[in-house]
């Protein structure tokens, strides 16, 4: 007869929620953001990422930890790590067009195109209700333009309208002249 294979049942937990509003942050936990921040002007990622590490094992969906983290992802080139970061930061800030936008560039890095109108259109609504609040670095004004036009050449609008709202924001006159150039 053949061998009968061991079968243990796994035992799942279930997973955490994300909680709705920002979890309360400790003495303790500012503390360590504050060490994070002064290790990340040094250069010292590495003690940086401890820090920060530390913050979520107390906190685990403290934002500014996951922010900073994100960000020390991307350095490394590690897009996916950083994108799961963000969405955390996102889901308690999402008023806010940075990370909006930072999110539909990695997605757009990532080729996950679709996948980034969402994000753009958040970030669309949050510029047309606050206007741009941070500068928009070259990198993500580069890789919003270039997601709109590769959700128009795929047959999805919504991507460009959406860059066009964004970048017609900081500079007026943009959006006559598209407009004009549509006709």
């Amino acid at each position: 007869m053949g061998k009968q294979r061991n079968r243990r049942k796994l035992r799942l937990t279930k997973p955490t929620a994300v909680p709705e509003a920002v979890p309360p942050a400790s003495n303790d936990t500012d503390q360590l953001i504050a060490q994070a921040l002064e290790a990340l002007e040094k250069k010292e990622n590495a003690q940086a990422s401890k820090l920060l590490e530390a913050v979520l094992k107390e906190v685990p969906y403290h934002p500014q930890a996951h922010g900073l983290l994100g960000t020390l992802a991307q350095q490394r080139g590690d897009l996916q790590r950083c994108l799961a970061h963000y969405m955390i930061v996102a889901h308690f800030f999402p008023e806010r067009e940075a990370v909006q936008m930072a999110i539909a560039g990695l997605y757009g890095r990532l080729g996950q195109f679709d996948q980034a109108v969402k994000p753009l259109e958040a970030a669309a609504l949050a510029v047309a209700k606050a206007g741009i609040r941070e500068p928009l670095p070259n990198q993500h004004q580069h890789d919003l333009l270039e997601l709109g036009l590769i959700n128009l050449q795929q047959g999805e609008p919504r991507a460009l309208d959406a860059v066009i709202d964004i970048f017609s924001h900081r500079n007026p006159g943009l959006s006559q002249a598209i407009s004009e150039g549509r006709k």
